[in-house]
């Protein structure tokens, strides 16, 4: 058999590898990777908020928290608007310091705008944990 000879299989394969890097990015963090590797990833990068994420997060909502009771629910549209932007935030520092795909960076991104637009305190027990997943992940990554 000749050694040069590929199958279909084989060329798709290789191109969809190339295709799914980013530039810079090494070979070993596709975005559409086996089950196994996102398991060998582990909780803390399913779970976890960048910690820019989970602290802005907190203090953004303590404020807002704090600011509507004090008008007595005249800043919920402030609140709605913050919420939005504390979102996208999320969402960009998800996909640039965090590495996480679309899907999950937009999923955690909806859930911080949408506990954050809720007109109640945000429960230390919620945000705090995860933000501590995100320092510990963060710190074995560059380790």
């Amino acid at each position: 058999m000749n050694p040069t000879y590929r199958t279909e299989n084989e060329d798709a394969l290789a191109s969809q590898f190339e295709s799914s890097l980013r530039p810079g990015e090494p070979p070993g963090t596709l975005d559409n990777a086996s089950p196994q590797h996102a398991a060998a990833r582990g909780l803390g990068k399913m779970l976890g908020l960048h910690p820019i994420s989970g602290v802005t997060t907190v203090a953004a909502n303590a404020m807002l928290f704090t600011g509507t009771v004090m008008t007595m629910g005249a800043l919920v549209p402030v609140a709605i608007i913050v919420a939005a932007v504390l979102g996208f935030i999320t969402y960009k520092a998800q996909r640039c310091f965090y590495a996480d795909n679309h899907d999950a960076a937009l999923v955690k991104a909806l859930a911080v705008a949408l506990l954050t637009a809720i007109p109640v305190g945000l429960p230390m027990f919620l945000m705090v944990p995860s933000a501590v997943v995100g320092v510990v992940h963060t710190i074995r990554r560059k380790g």
